[in-house]
């Protein structure tokens, strides 16, 4: 056992520095979209009155992206990171639409098939400059399509291919936006 230990830490530094290397996930870019994100992103607290509540509340989105407090918040609790404005908008979208984080993510970068559809609808909504809502029926899950929805949906029969640079690897074309 001795004598294996040095392949071992070897092997440890190696995994280490290729862990480094490869560096986080890389986050959506938000939405260039001019909204009150923070005033929209607030609805999401409805029934967190108290900061327990909160903190509670913000539990479900660290369970569902797999990541510390930290991931959004700065060590001190002063400020935000790169991280915080794309969050805003997801807790905005999220209550808008009735969806839980859990719904879309499985992890960090890992998603759920709604997840992936709406990876997807994100590059086509940054494309064309628009929310969720310009295309989905609030509080319906996006499972609903309002006018400028169905319009879009007859005419792209086939859904929207997110261009292979920022396709991640098992990203399917959807069949709705």
């Amino acid at each position: 056992m001795k004598e294996s230990a040095p392949f071992l830490m070897l092997g440890l530094v190696v995994v280490a520095a290729l862990l480094i290397a490869a560096g986080p996930a890389p986050t959506p870019a938000p939405l260039p979209v001019e909204s009150d994100w923070k005033g929209r992103a607030a609805a999401w607290f409805k029934d967190a009155q108290t900061d327990v509540e909160r903190r509670k509340a913000m539990r479900a989105i660290t369970q569902a992206i797999k990541q510390p407090c930290r991931y959004c918040h700065t060590p001190d609790w002063t400020g935000y990171t790169d991280k915080h404005l794309i969050s805003k908008q997801m807790m905005a979208l999220s209550v808008e639409n009735d969806v839980a984080c859990a719904d879309c993510h499985a992890g960090k970068v890992e998603m759920t098939a709604l997840g992936e559809t709406s990876r997807v609808m994100w590059a086509l909504a940054r494309s064309k400059a628009v929310d969720c809502g310009h295309c989905h029926v609030p509080k319906a899950k996006f499972k609903t399509l309002n006018a400028a929805g169905k319009d879009w949906q007859s005419a792209h029969p086939k859904g929207f291919e997110m261009p292979a640079s920022t396709a991640p690897a098992s990203t399917a074309p959807a069949s709705t936006p």
